[in-house]
């Protein structure tokens, strides 16, 4: 990667203290690492393999959603992207939800996933990762699904 500010993404980055993976948006990088920005204003530069973009943790990350805001989080499925909707594991409610209110987990880092061992980049991830992006842009499409 180059340095300087282009190629701003959203991402899913490591957050040390508590082991799981937030939503971000990458700043200044260069070739050992890139400065990411949470969502409550933290601000970390961290290694490249500590930031995930959309596609990639949606192949390898097990996702939290914050139930209804609350500070509580239990285990879901991404169902919908436009808008974002999950499906809790608990108890099958299902919630519309703001990015900020994810978070996700790849075994509290014991052991990360390779693309080997989680099979690739799944068909799935890819098309929630270009999915993702467009809800995020702005872009509206019609969902086949319905």
């Amino acid at each position: 990667m180059g340095g300087g500010k282009d190629d701003v993404m959203l991402c899913f980055a490591y957050w040390s203290p508590d082991g799981y993976f937030y939503p971000a948006m990458t700043g200044e990088h260069d070739d050992s690492g890139v400065v990411v920005h949470f969502h409550d204003d933290e601000v970390k530069r961290l290694a490249w393999q500590d930031v995930l973009s959309l596609e990639q943790a949606a192949g390898v990350l097990s996702f939290e959603g914050d139930w209804k805001k609350k500070g509580r989080y239990y285990t879901c499925d991404i169902i919908k992207v436009d808008p974002l909707t999950v499906k809790y594991h608990e108890d099958g409610v299902v919630e519309r939800v703001d990015i900020t209110q994810m978070r996700g987990n790849i075994g509290g880092r014991v052991k990360r996933k390779t693309e080997q061992e989680s099979g690739g980049i799944t068909r799935f991830a890819k098309k929630f990762a270009d999915d993702f992006l467009d809800y995020y842009n702005g872009v509206q499409y019609v969902d086949d699904d319905e």
